[in-house]
């Protein structure tokens, strides 16, 4: 199997999750645990980047993930099935003077209720499972049997030695003629909108244009947190038995794979008509 994007990184995140929860990793206060929260092991995650980074030359450094990236691959690999709920504790460094609160709904409205720290563990799947751990966006989105073993390639012979050139930097091209989406990782009406323009936007500079296509790529990847939330409220309208809006977050989901799909490949065109297609679906519940 030929792993891509950030999957054919040194740095795989799927197996950064699996490795600091098999204890082989250390949090970074040092210990080797088999269950943590999310910002246990993104620290962990972290602190394995560091540590690549420092073996390789500046030009070569690895970009990690950012919190938001991260959470989204980590609810990929809890919804296959790779890792699971174990329990709350307390926050570790609560704020000072009182606790942290949030919002949430339940059947007869909402409720105040202190934050916690979620903890998880490896499942039976994920602790022999290797393919889906190599891309867990890819597992997701393509609906891997999860538990798979990596169909591993015959190593290639060494090289052999080649005289060393200098490397010369090219200057990078600043994609001009459009601004970068600013991205929410909340989905709403009025930003599925603002979406929308945006891509016309790069629709009419054309794919070819200096930045398009690396803009679509971000977006791509960057819909992720919009499935996440649109999970969440999915699992939410279930527990709280509205079919009505089971039926919309499923077929918002079912949009947005195509979406991220159609960004990732850089096809404008079937991602504008995706978009337009939730806007239309969207515009029904508002």
């Amino acid at each position: 199997m030929a792993l891509r994007g950030r999957a054919a990184s040194p740095i795989r995140v799927g197996f950064i999750i699996k490795n600091t929860l098999q204890g082989n990793i250390p949090l970074k206060t040092g210990e080797l645990v088999s269950e943590a929260a999310i910002a246990d092991i993104f620290g962990a995650y972290k602190g394995e980047v560091d540590r690549v980074n420092t073996l390789r030359s500046r030009d070569r450094r690895i970009r990690g993930m950012i919190w938001s990236s991260f959470y989204t691959a980590f609810r990929f690999a809890k919804i296959i099935g790779l890792v699971e709920f174990v329990r709350e504790e307390p926050m570790l460094y609560p704020p000072p003077g009182g606790d942290l609160v949030r919002i949430e709904k339940g059947g007869n409205g909402h409720k105040i209720v202190k934050s916690t720290r979620k903890v998880f563990r490896l499942t039976s799947i994920g602790m022999t499972d290797e393919k889906s751990w190599s891309d867990l966006t890819r597992a997701y989105k393509e609906g891997w049997a999860p538990g798979q073993a990596m169909p591993y390639a015959a190593p290639a012979p060494a090289p052999t030695a080649a005289p060393v050139k200098e490397r010369v930097k090219k200057p990078k091209v600043q994609p001009v003629g459009f601004q970068r989406y600013l991205w929410d990782e909340t989905p709403s009406l009025a930003k599925f909108r603002t979406l929308l323009t945006h891509i016309n936007n790069l629709k009419e500079l054309g794919i070819e244009y200096s930045g398009v296509t690396q803009e679509a790529t971000r977006l791509s990847m960057a819909v992720g947190d919009w499935m996440m939330y649109s999970e969440e409220s999915l699992e939410e309208a279930q527990s709280i038995n509205a079919p009505a809006l089971v039926k919309k977050f499923q077929a918002r989901l079912k949009l947005m794979t195509g979406l991220s799909d159609a960004l990732g490949i850089g096809n404008l065109d079937e991602s504008i008509e995706i978009l337009q297609t939730i806007i239309k679906e969207e515009e029904k519940h508002a």
